[in-house]
């Protein structure tokens, strides 16, 4: 990853902000089933199954997405890439959570110095869905950031988010959660460097378990997430 100028720095910190008007904080990605289910007792089976979804689902899809996006040629090409990624998408709740917060994604592209207007018109007229991790990679390489920088921030925003949830499920302290996204680091580097060099041909994604709580999610008995 190329070092960053401070203007970049700045647009990375302000797209890595957990208070940026995406909806982010909504999602548990699974972890309200698991931990309804006992499945998710303590901090130690969070980050199992956190480092669980960085390796077997976003190494492989939603971070190689967000690359490809980011090189994309074409706002048709980026189309293309989006709707391929809708497909491989197999839960509902997970599905409509990536296409509300890139919509907002979208909407707000604007407040960090990015013009995605056409795209926009695109998925407004149906010709993309406009998933988050597209719309992060289209929006990344708008405002300067390369693509490794461009997976960093979406990876640490999913540890960050995933941890979050953790902190409101279950008895786990702040600074618990801050030392768990360090040990972390290593997977999310893992995860990125992974990303970078699959193709879309390559796509795919293997963690049935976070499938199947992402769909008992739709009629479990605690809705606090949107996922």
């Amino acid at each position: 990853m190329a070092t960053l100028s401070v203007t970049n720095l700045l647009a990375a910190l302000h797209l890595a902000d957990s208070a940026f008007p995406i909806g982010g904080f909504a999602l548990s990605h699974g972890l309200e089933t698991a931990v309804e289910l006992g499945q998710a007792r303590d901090l130690a089976d969070v980050e199992a199954y956190l480092a669980t979804l960085l390796r077997a689902q976003l190494a492989t899809l939603d971070l190689a997405a967000v690359a490809a996006a980011h090189r994309s040629g074409s706002d048709e090409e980026a189309a293309g890439l989006d709707r391929a990624l809708l497909a491989r998408r197999l839960a509902r709740e997970p599905r409509e959570a990536a296409r509300r917060a890139g919509r907002a994604l979208l909407r707000a592209a604007p407040a960090l110095g990015a013009d995605l207007s056409d795209y926009a018109r695109m998925v407004a007229a149906g010709a993309a869905p406009g998933l988050h991790p597209i719309v992060h990679g289209l929006v990344s390489r708008a405002i300067g950031l390369d693509a490794a920088a461009s997976c960093l921030i979406f990876a640490h925003g999913f540890a960050l988010g995933g941890l979050g949830a953790a902190v409101r499920l279950l008895p786990i302290g702040h600074l618990d959660q801050q030392a768990a996204l360090l040990r972390l680091r290593p997977i999310i580097e893992a995860a990125v460097a992974a990303a970078l060099s699959t193709r879309p041909e390559e796509w795919q994604a293997f963690a049935p378990q976070a499938d199947l709580f992402a769909m008992r999610h739709e009629r479990g008995l605690t809705r606090s997430f949107a996922t």
